[in-house]
């Protein structure tokens, strides 16, 4: 076979493979904050800053890995609109319907006394979408 026949069907080849291929995205969004507060209920509250920044980014349904203060373990977290939203015990976060900063809780229970939590410890979000 010559030389340009064989560049041709190569060419044409690749060219199929590529447009059919599954491109399948994956980014990674990293939060990086702070505990502002404790609530009444146990539940840690990010800080205005870090709220901010999980507000433009994050969206319901996202699956969140959070580690406090450089902790190697994470936990995992699913972004709600209301405690309901998952079943009791698990940790979910949420944004305030009155101040709008994140909360990460535990449905019917109290996630700073569960992970020792306290204000001004150190929050790192990770999301992978």
């Amino acid at each position: 076979m010559k030389p340009i026949l064989k560049y041709i069907i190569f060419s044409l080849s690749i060219s199929i493979l590529c447009g059919c291929a599954v491109k399948t995205t994956k980014y990674k969004i990293k939060i990086v904050g702070q505990i502002g507060s404790i609530d009444e209920y146990g539940n840690a509250v990010l800080d205005r800053k870090s709220s901010e920044q999980a507000k433009a980014h994050l969206k319901l349904g996202d699956s969140l890995s959070v580690r406090f203060d450089e902790s190697q373990e994470s936990l995992t977290c699913k972004m709600v609109k209301d405690y309901g939203d998952v079943p009791v015990g698990d940790y979910l976060a949420r944004f305030d319907n009155d101040t709008d900063l994140l909360k990460l809780a535990i449905n019917q229970g109290q996630i700073s006394k569960t992970n020792n939590l306290k204000q001004g410890m150190a929050v790192e979000i990770d999301v992978v979408r």
